[in-house]
């Protein structure tokens, strides 16, 4: 994917995927602008679920032309709800 126009675009077909990993695990791809700033970060959400509680950690991506560079990671949990990756795809809108 490339970010052109203000929009992620796909080159060679899809790449970043979102979907269930396993039974109480998900992962879900979007857009967020942590800094409140000129430039969003691509996210990555994995959400695992023990019971009734929800385990989610965020990896924070910039995207620079066609390559992603790690600049944060953050953790945390909520109740359960919904399915799992509607869950995960809660935590920040899409791109």
């Amino acid at each position: 994917m490339v970010f052109l126009d203000d929009h992620l675009t796909d080159v060679v077909g899809p790449v970043l995927a979102s979907g269930p990993l396993a039974e109480d695990e998900a992962q879900s791809w979007g857009c967020t602008d942590r800094a409140r700033g000129t430039r969003r970060e691509i996210v990555q959400a994995t959400v695992r679920r023990e019971g009734a509680q929800a385990i989610w950690t965020e990896e924070f991506y910039q995207l620079d032309r066609a390559t992603m560079t790690k600049v944060a990671t953050g953790t945390g949990t909520q109740r359960v709800h919904g399915y799992v990756w509607e869950q995960a795809n809660s935590l920040f809108r899409p791109c």
